[in-house]
């Protein structure tokens, strides 16, 4: 009779650990929703970037139009005459292309009369990292040149590596036209252009499309997300009415 009493108050491991599944199923279902969700952001996201890709260039006559041309747009294609006043250049760094590690080439040129920074493209690094490579900038004006205007990526203040370099080129992080301009000794347009125009042979341009996942694969990943999300919400819903039946 003792040993009775003992099995009738042993705890039901296995209800326990039911419902722990429970719990765990429905702090994931909404999670799987908001993946989803953010799966279709971003997909609008990258369609709306290859339609501003896909727009007229228009004419840059200025640096200093810059601005008023990008607007509330996220990039604008755009058609401009530029120059280069300086031999120093920066070198964006890690940077990879095919697999293969490199820099962007970034540098002041003037447009009309004002001055803003441009990513003319990629240059392959050398195996040594202390070896930067040695470009050749164009002395001439550069006409008929394509390019797309956008902010930079990211806001953040040049690395503690290049403060310390005292020549040219000077390898940076991060793109900071404000911080570059103090060190340069010149005003710089917030806006910067990357080029698809060759215009140094050392330097392969950009091209004009985006280089990240496009939106079909990210509708692809919400489809996904929504998926486990309904398959989850089924399990549930089995679940409960399975432990309403053996009650």
């Amino acid at each position: 009779m003792h040993s009775k009493v003992v099995a009738q108050s042993k705890p039901d491991n296995r209800e326990s650990f039911n419902w722990l599944q429970v719990l765990l199923a429905g702090v994931a279902l909404p999670l799987f929703v908001v993946l989803g969700f953010w799966q279709l952001d971003r997909a609008d996201q990258k369609e709306s970037r290859l339609e501003q890709y896909a727009q007229t260039p228009r004419v840059l006559a200025d640096a200093g139009l810059a601005d008023r041309l990008l607007s509330n747009q996220e990039l604008v294609p755009v058609s401009t005459n530029l120059k280069v006043p300086t031999s120093s250049y920066y070198l964006l760094d890690n940077r990879t292309r095919s697999g293969v590690v490199g820099y962007e080439v970034v540098v002041p040129v003037q447009v009309g009369e004002g001055l803003m920074l441009a990513n003319l493209g990629w240059v392959k690094a050398d195996v040594d990292r202390r070896v930067l490579p040695a470009i050749s900038l164009p002395q001439n004006e550069v006409a008929g040149v394509d390019a797309v205007l956008s902010l930079p990526d990211n806001l953040l203040q040049l690395s503690s590596e290049s403060e310390v370099q005292s020549s040219w080129p000077r390898r940076v992080q991060s793109i900071e036209p404000q911080a570059m301009g103090l060190e340069l000794g010149v005003k710089l347009s917030p806006v910067i252009m990357r080029l698809y125009t060759q215009v140094a042979d050392e330097i392969t341009p950009h091209k004009p499309t985006i280089n990240s996942m496009p939106p079909e694969r990210h509708l692809g990943y919400a489809v996904q997300w929504f998926a486990l999300a309904g398959a989850t919400l089924i399990w549930l819903l089995v679940t409960a009415k399975l432990f309403r039946r053996d009650r």
